[in-house]
């Protein structure tokens, strides 16, 4: 078989001394194969000693330098914890789930008693959000300048508090204090500010503050990328994806739906803000939630009247209909209505088309490469049989493709870009992948890290057919 890559590969020469004559006896005891060194072969070569050491005997190896104290030392949390990954993805879980019941409170609870579930999701978005902003606070920031140091972190105080202070806090700091509750105990309490409250009711809009919330969201990308690193799956991670294109337009859905029956009643959080003439204008009209319906040989009734959640539900599935097609069961009845549905369908002709798009790619994308190597498969069985190829050498044929296949030596998206790397780069990567196959000899735990380094570094990674000889001793 033919190696993996095509460039012969480098002179390798080690450092003097003992580490060479360590070297030296490790690989002549080591009983394992696949691996091997440039010039192996030639068992006259001599020792290098002192005085034949010239610039090209040795290879520079640098030598990161590690903190002599870790975050947790100081007291800070790591930005590479996993407890600070699980932390992370619950906060955006906490903000994505708040800008879901947020729009249903504004438009279907406006006007009601607050119920226990308010109670407790005030509480638990106020709570999170406050501990974020501490931990912000007190979590050690990436040194991306710090090339020569691996996973390097920045541990003093003050420069984290002025990044935060210059960053994100004040985003957080306005989003996380409760201003509703704030403004609504200084009106209980009869005080000066009781006017300026009741003015336009702002008690009611000031809740939208908490959608500046979702600014954070940027933070997904960062946090996706960890998780697609500790995943290691591409099969899970197409799947996440395609999940993700679900909850993308069930949010589209969910916010319209809000929007809708705003816009269909007589009073919400929009009419408030309404002059009074506009207002008394706007109540004048007919609403597609007030207007009296009838089925069948039941009594009128109007939407108005139904249970919030039943319509809640008639919302949403009203919404994913005009994404499709126009429902027959609710049409605008008067000119706010008819605009506001009409910008919708515009949209809602475009979101659709992408969502239908990305759910096809995405649902494609979790087998693509095994179709694209299932029907290569199917060539290479059919030109095989074409030339009458004995059994066990179409049998050899085919697992050994297989073996390329899985371990993605063929047929990998990432072999395209990899190649675009520049030398010292693909080194990088060279080594790492050839220190996967040297950690499982035993006679390399024994060799300091740069060792081991140089050695991946003049190692070819070969695919060797079950039963072929490798080595032959004394040869």
């Amino acid at each position: 078989s033919s190696p993996t890559r095509s460039s012969p590969p480098e002179k390798l020469s080690f450092p003097l001394g003992e580490d060479m004559d360590q070297v030296e006896k490790s690989l002549a005891n080591s009983d394992s194969f696949g691996l091997g060194i440039d010039d192996r072969n030639n068992s006259k070569r001599s020792k290098l000693s002192s005085s034949e050491k010239t610039e090209d005997s040795q290879v520079e190896v640098p030598v990161a330098t590690v903190p002599a104290k870790s975050p947790a030392q100081f007291f800070l949390i790591d930005p590479s914890w996993t407890t600070k990954l699980v932390w992370d993805i619950y906060v955006m879980l906490v903000v994505l789930c708040d800008a879901m019941v947020l729009p249903f409170q504004l438009s279907f609870k406006n006007g009601m008693q607050l119920d226990a579930f308010d109670d407790f999701w005030f509480w638990l978005t106020t709570l999170t959000f406050s501990a974020d902003i501490f931990a912000s606070f007190d979590t050690a920031l990436r040194d991306e300048e710090a090339e020569d140091v691996q996973d390097a972190v920045i541990v003093d105080r003050h420069v984290i508090a002025m990044t935060y202070l210059k960053g994100w806090f004040v985003l957080d700091f306005v989003s996380t204090v409760p201003w509703s509750r704030i403004v609504d105990s200084l009106s209980e309490g009869g005080g000066p500010m009781v006017t300026v409250a009741k003015l336009a009711k702002v008690l009611k809009f000031i809740r939208i503050v908490r959608l500046m919330k979702m600014l954070r969201a940027k933070k997904l990308k960062d946090i996706w990328e960890q998780v697609e690193r500790r995943i290691g799956s591409v099969a899970i991670v197409q799947g996440m994806m395609l999940i993700r294109v679900l909850l993308v337009v069930v949010g589209i859905c969910h916010w319209n739906a809000c929007l809708f029956w705003i816009i269909g009643c007589e009073d919400s959080i929009v009419t408030d803000f309404l002059p009074t003439a506009l207002k008394k204008e706007f109540d004048s009209m007919p609403h597609w939630t007030t207007i009296p319906r009838t089925k069948g040989l039941e009594e009128p009734w109007a939407w108005w009247n139904k249970p919030m959640f039943e319509q809640y539900i008639f919302c949403f599935y009203w919404t994913l209909g005009v994404m499709r097609t126009m429902p027959a069961e609710v049409t605008p009845v008067n000119l706010v209505e008819r605009i506001f549905v009409l910008c919708f369908m515009f949209f809602a002709l475009s979101a659709f088309a992408v969502s239908v798009a990305s759910l096809t790619q995405a649902y494609f994308k979790i087998s693509e490469r095994g179709r694209s190597f299932n029907d290569e498969m199917f060539a290479i069985r059919m030109h095989l049989h074409k030339l009458k190829v004995e059994e066990h050498s179409q049998r050899k044929i085919k697992e050994y493709l297989h073996h390329k296949f899985t371990r993605r030596r063929i047929m990998a998206k990432e072999a395209n870009l990899l190649k675009e790397l520049p030398p010292v780069l693909q080194h990088e990567i060279d080594f790492a992948k050839n220190l996967q196959h040297l950690q499982h000899l035993s006679c390399m735990n024994h060799l300091s890290q740069s060792i081991k380094k140089q050695i991946c570094l003049g190692v070819t990674s070969m695919d060797m057919l079950a039963g072929q000889i490798i080595a032959t001793s004394g040869n």
